[in-house]
């Protein structure tokens, strides 16, 4: 089950996929590490990783977000999708 976190979490990032992609406007609003791992992870939740520019799109929100290559890795493991 979803907490409340994570669901509103995946709702912005939803609503930000609809109109054109700014990395620096989604994260403009990220205010702690934990939710910065909540974007990155409900990014990732959101989209099919199945082409370079979905690859380029998560890696540079994990960038913006100041995410390291640990925290990315324990996401997308924890998710159980291929990083």
């Amino acid at each position: 089950m979803e907490g409340e976190g994570d669901v509103a979490a995946r709702d912005f990032v939803l609503k930000e996929m609809q109109g054109p992609l700014d990395i620096a406007a989604l994260v403009r609003d990220v205010s702690s590490p934990h939710d910065a791992a909540e974007v990155y992870a409900a990014s990732v939740l959101a989209i099919t990783v199945d082409t370079q520019a979905e690859k380029d799109y998560l890696a540079g929100l994990a960038q913006a977000l100041r995410l390291s290559p640990d925290a990315v890795a324990h996401i997308h493991a924890t998710l159980g999708v291929a990083a």
